[in-house]
């Protein structure tokens, strides 16, 4: 996922452990706000 990726990319050691939830949220969050972009044009 891009998500993960990036944060690999930023962090210092490498090592970062997402949570599932997180995820499941960060991708809510996304689908959300990109209907809310289509809806408003």
């Amino acid at each position: 996922m891009m998500m993960k990726d990036k944060l690999f990319h930023y962090s210092e050691d490498g090592d970062i452990s997402t949570h599932k939830d997180a995820l499941l949220a960060f991708s809510e969050s996304a689908r959300i706000f990109i209907h809310y972009l289509s809806a408003t044009v």
